[in-house]
């Protein structure tokens, strides 16, 4: 099974390795490159190309890798936009001066801001590590996992009630799925405070869309600032083209010059952890493992 958003899959068979694109590369750029890094790996030979198989020592039968991107860094982007350094700019260059915004009465230094992440993944984690630089107070929330497993990392886990309730900032980091689909909608956004931004770099069907327009239109909660949505590119007659309290991104959260190298990295990190016997980090299918490892060798 392919998951729609992997990047890349590397299936192992007794045969050998295989590298196939995933729906979220479907062109193989992630594939070509992964397969240069993995030229330098010992017991793999031939020619490395996508859908070809490569002759490898051991039998590791049934893995499915996916390489993520990492959008971390735009959360802080977007975070930083609730300063209104887009709408400032934008009024400088149409000829304006504009100092006055929405959000003024509440616009707040980061180190007095309580931050709330939905999802402790691989994402998830990456933006926790990078938000502590600014000294803010971090809230962690995880639908699938068990609390003890954030707060064996060290984080402070609350639940999604207290997360919301409590965060000057919600950041959504989970996965769509059958069970996360619409998975927030009117009922948390009541809860949140009337000053806080909504961030979601996750996938727009996490979200209950027309609650979330409400919620801005209404000012229930402070502003949003978004990267994905229910159609792309954004209709022309999306009401979030007419609101002044959201910060609005084209899909390109992952998008950096340094984009595809990270993606390689961690997919070719995760590889050779396998191959030296390390636990891996990225598996959408764990439950392979244990087969794999069993395999190791034979």
């Amino acid at each position: 099974v392919l998951y729609q958003d992997a990047d890349l899959a590397v299936v192992y068979k007794p045969s050998g390795m295989v590298v196939h694109p995933a729906a979220g590369n479907p062109d193989g750029t992630l594939v070509n490159a992964l397969l240069c890094h993995l030229d330098g790996l010992s017991g793999i030979g031939g020619e490395l190309r996508p859908g070809i198989v490569h002759r490898i020592d051991k039998d590791t039968s049934g893995l499915l890798l996916v390489a993520k991107n990492d959008k971390s860094h735009v959360c802080l982007s977007q975070q930083i936009g609730a300063h209104t350094v887009e709408r400032a700019y934008l009024a400088i260059v149409q000829g304006g001066w504009r100092k006055q915004y929405k959000n003024q009465a509440y616009i707040r230094n980061m180190d007095r801001c309580t931050v709330g992440i939905i999802g402790f993944g691989y994402i998830g984690r990456q933006v926790v590590r990078r938000l502590k630089g600014f000294g803010c107070k971090i809230l962690v929330y995880d639908p699938f996992l068990d609390p003890k497993v954030i707060t064996d990392a060290g984080e402070t886990f609350a639940p999604l009630d207290e997360l919301l309730e409590k965060s000057d900032f919600v950041s959504l980091h989970i996965r769509l799925s059958e069970k996360t689909h619409h998975w927030f909608g009117a009922e948390q956004f009541a809860k949140m405070k009337p000053t806080a931004y909504f961030i979601n770099l996750a996938r727009s069907g996490i979200v209950d869309t027309a609650a979330l327009i409400k919620a801005l239109q209404d000012e229930t909660i402070g502003g949003a600032a978004l990267d994905v949505f229910d159609e792309e590119p954004l209709p022309a007659d999306s009401p979030f083209r007419t609101l002044d309290n959201v910060t609005l991104l084209s899909h390109m959260a992952g998008t950096s010059g340094d984009t595809m190298a990270c993606s390689i990295d961690i997919g070719f990190d995760d590889i050779s952890r396998f191959l030296r016997g390390e636990p891996m980090e990225n598996v959408r299918n764990p439950e392979v493992l244990d087969h794999c490892r069993a395999n190791q060798g034979k």
